[in-house]
């Protein structure tokens, strides 16, 4: 078969081929239109690729804006001697440093300020009993702070020694229903209240 018959009978077929195919004629226009926008773009390896099967269409965004964000990290290393030198391992082992650090400092504040109060506070000594019942202020507190589990309910604690508990802690933070289980009407003074997202 000649040259001639050969190209004759691939241009039938392609023919062929397209008639059969002839609505989807608008599409294939459209894609080749889009395509010589892409290549023209510099977008030519994502065409490539995608029409082997190696991207699926669904992936092509996420697959160019990794490559996008990808590209302008890389120049920005390049143009950066700091950015060249920085080391992800080194710098995760710093923040995680720094972390332990920044928790150990508020541990020690807290524990600072608590110190601080308890210096500059002058509780009442309250009453001294045989009975527990008898106790109050720092002397019920006294008594009850080694305990693990006291037996006395918060309310008559606060009730008792409620003077000295402001004393050592002059902010109390609650909400409504814990002022309303642990505080009795007129037993306790406030010079401020600050209500916080309240409807």
């Amino acid at each position: 078969m000649g040259l001639a018959s050969k190209y004759s009978h691939a241009l039938a077929a392609k023919t062929r081929v397209a008639a059969d195919k002839v609505g989807g004629l608008l599409a294939w226009a459209q894609y080749v239109g889009a395509r010589k926008e892409a290549v023209d773009a510099g977008l030519e390896v994502f065409i490539t690729r995608h029409e082997s099967g190696e991207i699926p269409a669904e992936k092509l965004e996420p697959a160019f804006l990794y490559r996008f964000h990808a590209s302008i990290a890389q120049a920005a290393f390049e143009k950066s001697p700091a950015l060249r030198q920085f080391s992800g391992l080194r710098h995760a082992s710093v923040r995680q440093e720094f972390a332990h650090t920044d928790k150990e400092i508020i541990k020690l504040r807290g524990q600072q300020v608590a110190q601080d109060c308890c210096a500059h506070s002058k509780p009442p000594a309250g009453n001294v009993g045989v009975r527990v019942e008898d106790k109050t202020e720092m002397e019920l507190l006294r008594h009850l702070m080694p305990q693990q589990r006291p037996r006395v309910a918060v309310r008559k604690m606060l009730r008792r020694a409620g003077r000295a508990v402001q004393e050592l802690k002059p902010c109390f933070m609650m909400g409504p229903q814990a002022v309303a289980q642990f505080l009795e009407p007129g037993q306790l003074h406030f010079d401020i209240v600050v209500m916080d997202e309240a409807s």
